[in-house]
């Protein structure tokens, strides 16, 4: 209910949850903005890239960071959040782990 996604929002703001978790579905009809955001893990590239930098734009705390898991064949959701340049490189690279930074 909207009561309890309220709550559950206020006590994730409150620190009282320590971790939340969502769907892309929830995004896509609610898309609240969360408060104190520390930490996103993506389990895989969302389907939608909005889906992706709304997220992103809710770790305003210093030290916050976003982990996303891919393989090479998420090549086609992964350009729309990267690039074509970018997933290129992500996706034909040797090395296992990377990391991208903004400013």
């Amino acid at each position: 209910t909207n009561k309890t996604i309220t709550n559950v929002r206020r006590e994730f703001a409150e620190g009282n949850v320590r971790y939340l978790l969502t769907t892309e579905r929830f995004f896509f009809f609610k898309r609240y903005k969360l408060q104190k955001v520390q930490q996103v893990v993506f389990y895989e590239c969302p389907l939608y890239a909005e889906c992706y930098a709304h997220y992103l734009n809710m770790l305003t705390e210093e030290g916050a960071v976003s982990t996303l898991l891919y393989n090479k064949l998420d090549g086609e959701k992964l350009v729309r959040m990267v690039g074509e340049k970018q997933c290129k490189q992500l996706i034909n690279s040797q090395q296992s782990t990377h990391v991208l930074m903004a400013e």
